[in-house]
Parts: C-alpha cells; structure tokens; sequence
C-alpha cells in the first residue's frame, strides 16, 4: 500500500505542473504588447524650394507683341506620389485710370481693366527646362488669362524626392482692342496642390 500511494501522490504533483505550465503558456499568449507606432506617410511639396503653394503673377510693362515667361520648379518632399493640380486661379483686372487711348478705342468702364481678356497664357510641363513649349511637353491651358477656371487639372505625376517644371508663357497678339488696355494691369493668382489620387 505505501507503493501505490506513492505513485498516486507522483502522479498528481505531474498533473499540477502541467496545468500550471498550461496557465502560463495562455497567459503568455494573451499578454498585453506596447510600444507600436503609427505615423501616416507624408505628402508635400515646394515651390521653388519653399514650403509654399501660392503664386502671385503680375502681369504689368506688357505691350501689344510682347511675351512674358516664367517657369516654377515643384519638387515632392514627402514619400507618396503625388499628383499636380491648379487651384484657386484668380484673375483679377485693374483699370487703374481711363486714357485718351481707351476711350478712342470705345472703353467706356472706368473701373474694369481689359487686359486680362486680351492677354493669352500657356500653361505647360518644360520637360527639359527651356522655357518654351516643345514636342514633349505637355500644354495644360492654351487660352485667355480671363477665361481661366477655378480651377486646372494637370494630374502631372511627381515620385517622391523629385522635381516637375511648370512653365507658363504669356503673349499679348496685336487686336484692334488693344488700345483698350492703355495703362491696365492684371493679376494671376493660383495655388499648386500635390494629392495622392488623380484629378478626375
């Protein structure tokens, strides 16, 4: 009898261990984890090197015949793609005193500039930085500075840590209006957006 009860105390002391090495092995597995980071991937961009997305142009000492350009170099400093549009384009004409000239020329708004409507632009990607149109570039906008929309869809693609040049060319062509816009000046305002979908 003393043999058999031993082997009952034996085997009772096993199955204690294996059901506290069966608590622990759950209580391992459900064990509370810290210290993970979520942090968003970032989506940015610069205008000539500035964290900045406005462009103020003001178009101003133009005359019939004259061209006008510009270029802006927009680089993405985030590490998504993104894609370029134009937003919040603004247009705003100044009269700023009628002339002789424009009066001849039948501008009978004294507080209306005309030269807006007179001046065309050309919105463009310079592929290879000329800053003139050519075969592989992209031609956004191709009209007058008054008919501009609200807003440009470009969707021009921008991988992170590179750069896409803007071009933007203004020609006043010589009218019979022309004298209209004696003394005028016009304003073009817009903002450059990067967002991760395509514009539709």
């Amino acid at each position: 009898m003393k043999f058999k009860v031993t082997r009952n105390i034996i085997a009772i002391a096993l199955c204690v261990t294996l059901v506290i090495l069966f608590l622990s092995a759950i209580y391992v597995g459900f064990g509370t984890s810290y210290g993970y980071l979520f942090e968003t991937d970032t989506l940015n961009l610069t205008v000539e090197g500035r964290p900045d997305d406005y462009v103020n142009i003001d178009v101003i000492n133009m005359n019939p015949g004259k061209q006008i350009r510009g270029s802006y170099t927009i680089e993405n400093t985030g590490i998504l793609e993104g894609y370029l549009n134009l937003f919040n384009i603004k247009v705003k004409n100044y009269e700023n005193r009628v002339t002789a000239l424009e009066t001849k020329a039948g501008d009978n708004t004294d507080s209306v500039g005309e030269l807006g409507d007179l001046i065309n632009v050309r919105i463009f990607t310079d592929v290879d930085s000329d800053g003139w149109v050519d075969k592989e570039d992209t031609i956004f906008y191709n009209g007058k500075m008054g008919a501009l929309q609200s807003n440009l869809k470009l969707n021009a693609k921008i991988v992170p840590s590179s750069k896409v040049k803007i071009g933007v060319i203004f020609d006043w062509q010589d009218t019979n209006n022309c004298n209209k816009a004696t003394g005028d000046t016009t304003e073009l305002d817009f903002r450059f957006d990067l967002s991760q979908k395509a514009t539709n």
